[in-house]
């Protein structure tokens, strides 16, 4: 049997795309996060890190929760594909979401939580991607990051920072002395 020219051509770039594509998941995919909790849960405050498994995502979760490991913060740690349905008992009082670009766009997930988060609970993005500069949403408290290493210290202390205000575990007032 025979084939053309262009049934050639055409059988290779579907071959290259579908192994570009398959390249393309198995590197970039996020695996799923181990969830668990830090400090009780009956806590007065209740933080919340939705996030997916990467060394640089891990790392900043280990960042902020050493920050609030001696405060009166429960921390609760779950992945993104569980989020959706993530119920608690109780009010949370901040959240911070961790995801990665896919494709040039957020997972479908990490808006299907956003839009299951209550209206009053404060969140913050970290957004992930190759270049640094995609936000998940202009409306919405957050950084971009390109996982460097390098800026590691500084998203950690942006997104702390940020949940101890939301927290109320600091006063957003500046007192001018005369």
């Amino acid at each position: 049997m025979k084939f053309r020219k262009s049934t050639k051509v055409g059988l290779a770039l579907l071959l290259l795309f579908t192994s570009f594509f398959v390249w393309y998941l198995g590197t970039y995919s996020m695996a799923v996060a181990t969830s668990f909790e830090v400090n009780s849960p009956s806590a007065p405050k209740h933080l919340l890190i939705v996030t997916q498994q990467s060394t640089h995502k891990d790392s900043l979760t280990a960042g902020i929760i050493t920050a609030f490991t001696e405060r009166a913060v429960y921390i609760k740690v779950i992945d993104i594909t569980a989020a959706v349905a993530y119920q608690t008992e109780r009010k949370i009082d901040a959240c911070i979401l961790m995801h990665t670009w896919e494709f040039w766009r957020p997972p479908g997930m990490v808006n299907d939580f956003k839009e299951s988060l209550p209206e009053d609970v404060p969140l913050f993005v970290i957004s992930t991607s190759g270049s640094g500069e995609m936000l998940l949403d202009e409306e919405v408290d957050g950084i971009s990051s390109a996982s460097d290493t390098a800026d590691l210290e500084w998203e950690i202390n942006t997104a702390v920072s940020w949940a101890r205000l939301a927290l109320g575990l600091v006063s957003n007032t500046i007192t001018l002395e005369e």
